[in-house]
């Protein structure tokens, strides 16, 4: 049956999806080689990105040297903070780069609901969504903050949330 097979089609290339958004958790880019990244290219580029979408982007700061790393890992961090932050909070978001001797901070604000506290380490693990129900078209699959979070760590760095004080989040 033509439609069956669709179907059948779909949640198969759903689970793979799964399957390759766990990998990379597990993995944190560890396959890809280190370089010398340019964090603004790569940050200017993500906000382009956004904006087509129907984002409002705006960058705060400038990495003043190349940052040692991942670059394609770095892209899928930034790129699953930046997508949440445009699916579920809307209006302005705003990146603001903090280039100092010892790190790179990169932080990442919206101006939506922001996150309960008491749920805010829960939505770093995997397959944590507010979001109750399991349908696709309400949200991802609960792992793109886990993605990111992997993806800083094993670059020696963290991935926090806080709620700002006028509302929305900051990641």
């Amino acid at each position: 049956d033509p439609e069956l097979r669709a179907t059948l089609l779909q949640e198969v290339e759903t689970m793979q999806a799964m399957t390759r958004a766990v990998l990379d958790v597990l993995r944190g880019g560890e396959g890809e080689e280190i370089r010398n990244v340019d964090a603004n290219a790569l940050i200017e580029g993500l906000a382009a990105d956004a904006t087509e979408l129907g984002g409002h982007v705006t960058i705060h700061g400038r990495a003043q040297k190349p940052f040692p790393g991942r670059s394609l890992a770095l892209r899928r961090a930034l790129a699953n903070v930046l997508d949440n932050a445009r699916q579920y909070a809307g209006g302005a978001v705003e990146i603001t780069v903090e280039d100092k001797a010892a790190s790179l901070t990169i932080r990442v604000t919206d101006h939506g609901p922001g996150i309960p506290e008491a749920e805010q380490v829960r939505m770093l693990e995997p397959f944590q969504r507010l979001e109750p129900s399991r349908n696709p078209a309400t949200g991802g699959s609960g792992l793109g903050l886990a993605i990111a979070r992997s993806i800083a760590r094993a670059h020696g760095g963290e991935l926090y949330l806080r709620n700002g004080a006028d509302g929305g989040l900051e990641v």
